[in-house]
């Protein structure tokens, strides 16, 4: 029997409707379920398993192909619609998502024989959620993040330069500090206040909170031989943050949106490059140098 639940995350309240025992597997999101429905919906998604139809692609231009943690995931576009379909390892099974392309409605189908079956129901929430936040300042980001004092800080970079292990040098030495997310928080800007908050999405640390913080700095971690922080500011900033957003590059108006949002958070929060061992010492330079309060 199908239900349709809602969930918040960084206040955004969407809808899923799908079988109850699919609802009840998808465990990471449920301390972002909500017990009333909202008004204001940012998106709804249809669960269905049953295959997509086969003509659908039928006039559709490619437009990405990728891999990341979230399995292989083919785009394409129509006039009014993105097509996602994804598939995880040697799998040939795939599950795909049909989204118009204010991504508003979506119709996912899932491969009921698939044992990736509720990470492939994620993955293509995940993509959903991405792109319907951008044009309300939201910014999915590829990071680690923790809190200290009240404050957020962001730890940015490419896959396996060690978000994750600064993330827990900062949980070790640091009195009070506590992790909000490990792979995707989510920042907002509402006016120019810039907050950043935990998601459904945490990576391979299960670390799912709804709860936020006002952003106060963010780094960009690079491996090296010793220790320094270098700050960043204007287009540099905005350089170090780009590359770890979710967008689709190929969609204008979104980018455009992202763009907005970045430089919003560029003016508002310290930024800077950490070139580091992962070590106490890189980690006492890093807060050191973030908690300086953003002219």
């Amino acid at each position: 029997m199908k239900t349709t639940v809602h969930y918040t995350v960084a206040d955004f309240t969407f809808s899923v409707t799908a079988d109850s025992q699919i609802v009840e597997r998808m465990s990471s999101f449920e301390p972002f379920r909500e017990s009333v429905c909202c008004s204001d919906i940012l998106f709804d998604a249809s669960v269905h398993l049953t295959p997509t139809p086969s003509t659908h692609l039928s006039g559709m231009e490619p437009v990405e192909d990728i891999s990341n943690d979230f399995g292989r995931i083919r785009m394409y576009r129509g006039e009014e619609c993105y097509h996602f379909e994804v598939t995880f390892g040697d799998s040939d099974a795939s599950h795909t998502m049909i989204v118009d392309t204010g991504f508003t409605q979506a119709d996912i189908h899932l491969n009921s024989s698939d044992i990736y079956q509720t990470i492939a129901l994620s993955s293509l929430l995940h993509i959903l959620y991405s792109m319907a936040i951008l044009p309300k300042g939201g910014v999915m980001t590829h990071a680690s993040c923790v809190t200290l004092d009240g404050k957020g800080y962001i730890f940015l970079g490419k896959s396996g330069t060690g978000k994750s292990t600064h993330a827990s040098l900062w949980l070790q030495n640091f009195t009070g500090c506590s992790l909000l997310n490990d792979d995707n928080p989510v920042i907002r800007n509402i006016d120019g206040v810039i907050n950043v908050y935990g998601a459904p999405w945490s990576g391979k640390t299960p670390c799912y909170k709804k709860a936020s913080a006002p952003l106060h700095g963010i780094v960009r971690l690079e491996q090296a031989t010793v220790n320094r922080y270098i700050p960043l500011t204007e287009a540099s900033a905005f350089a170090g943050l780009l590359p770890s957003c979710s967008v689709i590059q190929s969609d204008c108006t979104l980018t455009e949106y992202l763009y907005r949002t970045l430089i919003s958070v560029c003016e508002n929060t310290t930024i800077g490059l950490l070139r580091c061992r992962p070590d106490n010492e890189a980690a006492s330079i890093c807060r050191d140098s973030l908690c300086i309060k953003k002219k």
